[in-house]
């Protein structure tokens, strides 16, 4: 499965142009209404990122405390935080919500050039090469993601990029290090879905190839890549298993789906948002996967027609689409991979078909190289003209890029607040879409609106979070934000804060414990008291003697000094290992 490497910077050139333009392009419609929340999910992850935002931007600190929702929840370590990420940076530059527009343009941009490049290194053509890449990032199964705002798939869209890496990594285990690096860089962005789906690819990947060369190589080069991966994302990765420790369990999902919904997502090109699947209670954001009839074809004509180079990518396809279909598949993969330590959380089975794209759109391009030798040898000229003819033609027939402009998912409905454009994308909702969207996303708004006016709630949006001990004010337990146990003991003021660090003054006529109303975690400290902070009833509580005094509370991992560490040691490894002579994977 070797290749060749782009052969000139014009062709790199041009495919970043390319990109850039239709990245543009199919974004517009969240670029021209920049300032506009969305619907679904995007309000959800403004919460998510808008925390570490304004630790950062507006306290000067690292978001180690997200004090919001649920009467406290850990922010460093939890799964969707971006700070490390370089996509976090519009976020601090221009605001949370044109922030994430902005990264979708950039991963858009990115995911395309990704497949171009691995593209060309397994030796396809101009032509086949940006076929590849526009039915990778321009796919419905990208299209609906992020049109309702699921933010931490973005990373997806460079999986081909780790995929490119990792095939060099199995003549040379030096360039494992990229692919290490792709598969960090999607957690640390706050995509724990793209980096557990690309660690599953990478892995079923080289037992495919190991059996395709009769080599261990590439399970070498899989094992190489994950080493390296762990240890450049520690410094998070260490922090979330603590937190996922202690942490209410997601539950296990492991819905299924038939061929039918297959036939429907892949070829049905505007499917309803908001129809809900049987048995299933997602709609088709998580059932739409539209790539057409072209690359469909492509695909065929490429498994016929250049078999050899075709089956074990198409061997590879066929694992996750079987895992794709969940509990209704006649081998559940999808048991089995999440079986896997700290994978039972993963839902959605069919979200596994992202992996079925990524080989549709290599096999297909492989079939536009092998049917282009065809007709040249049959004293055709001019294949490259019939390979543009084909790109545009899959782009105009098949329609991949309305589906980003579908209006009312990237725009707030009336129940979200702020007024109707007189202008287009807007659309009214149907009824349908008004019934479902308040009921089911009403949370998701209310916890961003009360966040903006940095208003704790005792409820959330969230499924990772920690048990809540929190009191509020309407609540008849609630005593405070800082109090005395036993309240004859003396009084507390929580006199100011930032999220992660709390100053309480005390008045103690006895000895008590000064609790601070946040949940506890292991991490809380407190400042000049002896023992440090201690959990009490789930609350975050510290010993005090008679008197008056002052304590400052903070949260801080102990885990993010030990993956912080980890992480140093894995860079200062990387480094020596790359500068090493050619490292043979023998």
């Amino acid at each position: 499965m070797a290749g060749l490497k782009p052969k000139s910077s014009i062709d790199a050139a041009a495919a970043i142009a390319v990109a850039i333009l239709l990245a543009l392009a199919v974004t517009y419609p969240a670029l021209r209404f920049v300032s506009w929340w969305g619907v679904h999910d995007w309000v959800q992850f403004y919460t998510y990122y808008g925390v570490p935002q304004r630790a950062v931007a507006e306290f000067h600190e690292l978001p180690g405390w997200n004090p919001y929702f649920y009467g406290g929840n850990v922010q460093w370590g939890h799964p969707d935080d971006p700070t490390l990420s370089p996509l976090f940076l519009p976020m601090l530059l221009f605001g949370v919500v044109a922030g994430v527009k902005i990264d979708l343009v950039i991963v858009l941009a990115g995911g395309m050039l990704s497949m171009w490049l691995l593209a060309r290194r397994l030796g396809l053509s101009r032509w086949a090469s940006f076929f590849a890449s526009t039915v990778w990032g321009l796919n419905g199964w990208h299209a609906y993601h992020f049109a309702v705002g699921h933010c931490d798939h973005y990373t997806f869209t460079f999986q081909p990029l780790a995929v490119y890496f990792f095939l060099r990594a199995i003549d040379d285990l030096r360039w494992g290090l990229g692919a290490a690096a792709v598969i960090a860089f999607m957690y640390l962005s706050g995509g724990p879905y793209p980096m557990v789906f690309t660690i599953i690819l990478l892995a079923v990947l080289a037992l495919v190839l190991c059996g395709q060369r009769n080599s261990a190589r590439p399970l070498r080069a899989a094992v190489s890549v994950l080493v390296f991966a762990v240890g450049f994302m520690a410094v998070k990765l260490v922090s979330s298993v603590e937190f996922m420790a202690y942490a209410e369990q997601v539950p296990f999902d492991s819905t299924g789906t038939g061929f039918a919904v297959l036939r429907r997502a892949l070829f049905t090109p505007a499917l309803p948002m908001y129809t809900l699947y049987a048995g299933t209670g997602y709609g088709s954001w998580e059932y739409a996967a539209f790539i057409g009839y072209i690359p469909a074809g492509a695909f065929l004509i490429g498994a016929a027609l250049a078999a050899r180079r075709a089956w074990p990518w198409a061997l590879t396809g066929a694992v996750f689409l079987v895992a794709a279909f969940g509990s209704r598949s006649p081998v559940n993969f999808f048991l089995l991979f999440t079986s896997l330590p700290g994978l039972s959380g993963v839902h959605v089975p069919f979200r596994f078909i992202v992996h079925v794209l990524l080989v549709v759109a290599i096999v297909g391009a492989l079939g536009l190289d092998a049917a282009g030798a065809l007709i040249a040898r049959l004293g055709a000229r001019r294949t490259g003209t019939a390979f543009v003819a084909v790109n545009l033609l899959w782009m105009h027939y098949d329609r991949p890029i309305p589906l980003y402009a579908l209006p009312s998912y990237l725009l707030p409905p009336k129940e979200f607040g702020g007024e109707k454009p007189e202008t287009p994308p807007y659309k009214e909702l149907t009824k349908a879409e008004e019934k479902f969207i308040p009921i089911t996303y009403g949370e998701a708004v209310e916890v961003y609106r009360h966040f903006l006016n940095a208003e704790r709630l005792a409820w959330g949006y969230d499924a990772t979070k920690l048990p809540k001990a929190a009191r509020f004010p309407d609540e008849p337990e609630y005593k405070g934000e800082a109090f005395i146990s036993p309240a004859a003991a003396g009084t507390a003021r929580l006199e100011e804060h930032t999220l992660s660090t709390y100053r309480v003054t005390y008045e103690a006529r006895e000895h008590g414990t000064l609790i601070l109303n946040q949940n506890y975690a292991p991490g809380w400290r407190a400042a000049v008291a002896p023992g440090g902070a201690r959990d009490v009833h789930g609350l975050v509580g510290v010993p005090v003697p008679a008197g008056k005094g002052e304590i400052v509370f903070q949260y801080r991992q102990t885990s993010l000094f030990a993956g912080a560490i980890a992480t140093v040691i894995s860079i200062i490894a990387a480094v020596f290992f790359a500068a090493r002579p050619r490292t043979q994977n023998a």
